[in-house]
């Protein structure tokens, strides 16, 4: 309600002109756009038969491990078919900065160049004569190689402690060290792996966990609200996004694990999932989504839009004596940050002490703005002699994106 006025009633002696403004932020559902989408089952050009994993390389081609397929298939961003090359049992994949492309299958590793020449493989280290089976994989900075490996499933009896952990590779396949052996369920765990721009590792698996890149654990990401998280990948501010398969959505993360938005239902309309499997980004942070149930990949783009807000205004009372103070209220359904400053016009005007503050996702938050002291026993004085007094406030929100709406809001005091 921009430029509407509300009335404030006084109370004598205890006075305060008070406004507390409510604003809502557009849903965070809102953010992602559909913005292309291909394939469907079958085994031609551009079909799939339970696609798994999704990567991207340098120039924006997205490669697919057409899981009951035995292939991987490579397109350009727009989902135009452009090659493919036989991976049986290939599921997770993951590109480096040579654009050459890594595949797990079966008890191994492969790698390929992008045309899908064959360069070498291996496999991660078991125990004993126990082998592990790769899942999730990814490449940081220096093209080292990150495997999530586990034994359990191979393990029928008399078995060894469980094996549930992230190899690491050079490029070559020489084991380098693993990662979080014993931070993981006890169960077979199956999931993806992600680097950022810092050599950071995000696992999937009982849920999102983030190691530093010398292994060492750092947090949980999304705990407890996620459904056999598959999928996991960065964009260039780090932040990290979920193949929440068992729930139907993605979500999204800060690089501290603070959570973003989401977006995604179970179906098969525009922006619904069946079980999706893979997560990417491209170099425009674009989203890429194997909707593994619905035999296709796609592809999301974060809109620019007007944050929708509106305001009210109601009176309240403080018990230490003759004060001036208009309260901001803000309430947020994602990540925002606010700025809120303003004047009382009373003859002469006086400024409010500007505020700003960032606002969690569902939290709401309270800014305080008030005149210097001296000045706020002024207008105290002067609306008890009946003076009328209107405060004039701007509040800005910014969101993750950096969109932003400007609230112009008016609220009269008087008597």
């Amino acid at each position: 309600m921009r430029g509407q006025k509300q009335t404030l009633c006084v109370a004598f002696p205890l006075l305060l002109a008070a406004a507390i403004l409510l604003l809502t932020a557009a849903p965070a559902s809102a953010s992602y756009k559909l913005v292309d989408q291909w394939g469907s089952q079958g085994a031609g050009d551009g079909q799939f038969d339970s696609p798994q994993g999704i990567a991207t390389d340098s120039k924006d081609n997205v490669y697919v491990t057409d899981l009951q397929n035995d292939r991987v298939q490579k397109f350009d961003s727009s989902g135009n078919f452009l090659t493919e090359w036989e991976s049986e049992n290939g599921s997770y994949i993951a590109i480096d900065s040579k654009d050459n492309v890594y595949v797990t299958v079966g008890f191994g590793i492969q790698k390929f160049d992008s045309s899908g020449n064959f360069l070498i493989s291996w496999s991660s280290p078991g125990v004993g004569s126990l082998p592990s089976l790769p899942y999730g994989l990814a490449v940081d900075s220096q093209d080292d190689i990150y495997v999530r490996a586990s034994l359990f499933l191979y393990c029928y009896r008399e078995c060894p402690p469980p094996h549930n952990r992230i190899d690491k590779f050079n490029s070559q396949g020489t084991f380098l060290t693993d990662i979080g052996a014993g931070r993981f369920s006890t169960y077979p765990d199956s999931g993806d792996v992600a680097t950022d721009s810092n050599d950071n590792v995000y696992a999937a698996g009982d849920g999102i966990q983030k190691f530093d890149s010398s292994g060492n654990f750092l947090t949980w990401i999304g705990a407890l609200q996620f459904a056999s998280p598959s999928g996991v990948a960065t964009d260039s501010k780090d932040n990290v996004y979920v193949a929440d398969s068992g729930n139907n959505r993605i979500q999204k993360f800060d690089p501290s694990g603070d959570f973003l938005t989401k977006w995604g239902s179970a179906g098969a309309g525009d922006g619904q999932f069946a079980s999706p499997s893979g997560v990417a980004t491209d170099s425009k942070d674009n989203v890429y989504v194997v909707d593994s149930g619905n035999n296709r990949i796609q592809k999301f783009a974060y809109v620019d839009r007007e944050l929708a807000g509106s305001a009210t205004a109601k009176g309240t009372q403080i018990k230490s004596g003759p004060e001036i103070k208009v309260r901001v209220r803000v309430e947020a359904q994602e990540k925002l940050s606010v700025e809120a400053k303003g004047i009382v016009k009373i003859k002469p005007v006086y400024r409010l002490k500007p505020m700003t503050a960032n606002v969690a996702t569902d939290q709401g938050m309270t800014l305080k703005l008030a005149p210097k002291k001296k000045h706020g026993k002024k207008i105290a004085k002067a609306l008890k002699k009946g003076k009328k007094a209107k405060a004039k406030l701007t509040v800005k929100l910014t969101d993750e994106a950096g969109n932003k709406k400007t609230e112009k809001l008016k609220v009269r005091l008087k008597r």
